[in-house]
Formats: C-alpha cells, structure tokens, sequence
C-alpha cells in the first residue's frame, strides 16, 4: 500500500498547525506536529546571545518521525521535518508578512534576536533549498487567509490526483 506524506513547514507564526490540521481533516489524514513527537531527551539547552535555546537531536528526532509515518497517510508540522532524510510527497512551504510574524513570534516571547533569525530564514527561502531533493512537489504559499489558503491547497492538490 502507498501512503501519502504532506508537510506544512515555515517559520515559526506562519499558521502551520492552523493550516495543517484544517488540510488533515479535508484530506482525511493523520495529523502529526513536530511537538508530538519530541521529547525532553532530544533536547539539550545552550546560551545563544543573553538566551536560552533548546537544540533538538535530529538523529534522534528522525528515528521517531520515521517510525511514526511508517503506516498511514499524513499531514505534518513544523520546522524541524525539513532537517530530516524523509521523502515527502507534497511539501507546502507557508510565508506571511512580516510585520506579522513579527508580532505573532513577539506574543510568544521570542526575544528580538530569534526574530530577526526567523526572519531571515524566510527571506532567504531556506526551506525550498533543505526540501529540493526530499519533495516531489514542493508548494509556496503566501498566506491570505485559512479559507483561502485551504482552498488554494485543495484545488492544488486536486489537479495533482488527476
């Protein structure tokens, strides 16, 4: 049996978990958040200019990800999936404006420091360049809006089925 795998990545407050949990339930897939399968054993904690910051064992990381869309078709989320070595059939990578996210990853208490980082990490369009060779298809989508954004993907997606 083929399964699916449909990754929703950006940076942090683009709407990843917003997005991918609505597609999961067009889509009748598994949901899967990075969050879900990290555990306090894959993390060590570092200073990184006057702040703390959680590093992720990515081997680690991977194992568990592997394991767990073994069976099924899913939709996954987060920023670590493209560090990952996992084929993926559709990978959509989401972008907002700045003045946004800026504010989103401000009500989250990122300090000004990692703002900016994830800024750039958008500018610089790192995500297309980590999913190149691990993505089928690979989707930008500047946000709009969830009813938008979904529809954008659905029709997307069903034009690819055909």
């Amino acid at each position: 049996m083929i399964f699916i795998l449909v990754l929703i990545t950006g940076v942090p407050g683009v709407g990843k978990t917003t997005i991918a949990k609505e597609l999961a339930k067009v889509l009748k897939y598994k949901y899967c958040s990075e969050k879900s399968l990290l555990e306090k054993t894959m993390y060590d904690n570092f200073l990184y200019q006057g702040s703390v910051v959680k590093d992720v064992d990515i081997k680690k990381f991977e194992a568990k990800a592997k394991k767990k869309v073994k069976h099924g078709n899913f939709v996954l989320d987060g920023i670590l999936f493209p560090e990952i070595n996992v084929k993926y059939d559709v990978c959509i990578i989401l972008y907002a404006d700045e003045k946004v996210l800026r504010k989103r990853m401000k009500l989250r208490k990122y300090c000004d420091v990692k703002i900016e980082d994830n800024i750039f990490v958008q500018q610089s369009d790192y995500f297309s360049g980590r999913l190149e060779n691990n993505a089928k298809q690979l989707v930008i989508l500047q946000r709009k809006g969830i009813g938008t954004d979904l529809k954008i993907i659905e029709n997307w997606l069903k034009k690819r089925r055909k």
